[in-house]
Parts: C-alpha cells; structure tokens; sequence
C-alpha cells in the first residue's frame, strides 16, 4: 500500500540570504567569518577571512605579551575583505572586533620528544 502526502499549502519562500556578499567572498578567499557588532543604536557587521601564518606570527607578538587588543587589532586590519568600514576607523567597533579576532589565534600544544 502506498501513502500518499497531502499538500499542506504553499511551499515556505526561501529565506532570503542575510549577508549575499559572504558567498562570493568565501569563494575568493576560502574560510570567511562574519563578525556582528549589535547594540541599540547600530547593528553593524565585516568579515574577516582566516589569517596566513604571517598574519598569526605579527599578531602573536602582541599576544605572548598579554597584549590581547593590539594582538586582534592585527587580525582585524589583516584579515578583513569586506562589511563596513567603521570597523576600521571607529574606536568602539575597532575595539569590539579586536578582542573578538584575537579569539581566532589557535596554536596546538607541543613538546620535544627524546629518542
């Protein structure tokens, strides 16, 4: 015996996409993030793409010396290709976006093994 599915109505609309550049980006650059800074007077976003071992090596001189803003601030002005601006020029947001890219900094555990 089949079963047969009753249409319930119209298909739902497809959602329309929240960042339509994102797409395009990620084709050029590969891993891209998009970085949201919200609060009641903006709603303001960028996307930063995943930093080059050069990037992470400038960026780890700040961070080995607890220097946690300066070391996302390289981050952020290194990896951003895209959003708005204001992440760039504006104080807060500059701010915001440092210490959320300073999270992007990933080294694994290591140790010297004698033989």
């Amino acid at each position: 015996m089949e079963k047969t599915l009753i249409n319930k109505g119209p298909k739902p609309k497809e959602e329309k996409e929240e960042y339509p550049e994102l797409k395009a980006l990620k084709k050029q650059y590969g891993k891209v993030r998009t970085l949201k800074v919200k609060n009641e007077k903006f709603d303001e976003y960028c996307f930063i793409k995943e930093p080059d071992r050069f990037t992470i090596g400038k960026a780890m001189v700040f961070f080995t010396k607890e220097k946690l803003v300066e070391a996302g601030e390289v981050i952020l002005r290194e990896c951003f290709v895209g959003g708005s601006d204001k992440f760039l020029t504006e104080d807060k947001l500059i701010l915001s976006g440092a210490l959320k890219c300073v999270e992007i900094i990933e080294v694994y555990e290591s140790e010297w093994v004698e033989k």
